[in-house]
C-alpha cells in the first residue's frame, strides 16, 4: 500500500512566516499621545508595557487594563502575549483631599469630624458647627471661609484639585449683651 499524497515541494523553506500582531493604547479618557511602542508583537513572544504618557486632571494613572481580560499592568510589566491584536486602555484613579478645619482667631475645642475628605470633582455640604464643636466666648459661629469665599452651614463647597482648610468665622454674640 503507497500513499496517494502528494510529495512536498522539493526546495525552498517552508517554515511559515512568523505573524506579526498590532497593540493599542487608548487613553481612558486621558489626554495626549499614545505610548512610543511597543506597537506590535511577534506570536509567541511577551513584551513589556511602557510607561504611561496620557494625562488626566484630577486623577493619578492607575495602570494599563488589558481590554479583553480586564488585568491591570503596570508599566514595565511583562505581557505574554498569545494571539492576536490586543488592546490596553489607561486606567485611572481620582484624587483624593483632606479638609482641615481651622478654629479662627481666640476659639477653642475641636473641629467638625466630617466630611474629612472628598474625591477630584466632588463638592461637599459645609457643616454645622455647633454642639461639639469650636467656642469662642461672646462670639456665635456663623460661617467657614477658605480665605476667598465663605461657606454658611449647609452650603455647597466648590472644590479645587488640591486640600482645602475651612476657617471658622465668628460674629459677636448680641444675645450676650
Amino acid at each position: 500500500g503507497g500513499s496517494s499524497a502528494p510529495a512536498p515541494p522539493s526546495g525552498g523553506s517552508s517554515a511559515p512566516a512568523p505573524s506579526i500582531y498590532k497593540i493599542t493604547y487608548n487613553n481612558g479618557g486621558g489626554i495626549g499621545t499614545a505610548p512610543a511602542g511597543p506597537n506590535t508583537y511577534t506570536f509567541g513572544n511577551s513584551f513589556k508595557l511602557p510607561e504611561n504618557t496620557f494625562a488626566r486632571v484630577g486623577y493619578d494613572f492607575n495602570g494599563w487594563s488589558e481590554d479583553f481580560s480586564k488585568v491591570i499592568f503596570k508599566p514595565g510589566d511583562t505581557y505574554n502575549a498569545l494571539q492576536g491584536d490586543v488592546s490596553f486602555t489607561a486606567t485611572w484613579k481620582k484624587h483624593k483631599y483632606e479638609i482641615k478645619y481651622l478654629s479662627g482667631d481666640g476659639a477653642t475645642g475641636v473641629g467638625p469630624i466630617e466630611p474629612n475628605n472628598f474625591e477630584y470633582g466632588k463638592n461637599f455640604e459645609a457643616p454645622e458647627c455647633k454642639n461639639d464643636c469650636y467656642v469662642k466666648t461672646g462670639y456665635v459661629f456663623n460661617a467657614w471661609s477658605n480665605g476667598v469665599t465663605t461657606y454658611k452651614a449647609g452650603d455647597e463647597v466648590i472644590t479645587k484639585d488640591s486640600d482645602i482648610t475651612l476657617t471658622a468665622v465668628w460674629v459677636i454674640d448680641n444675645a450676650a449683651i
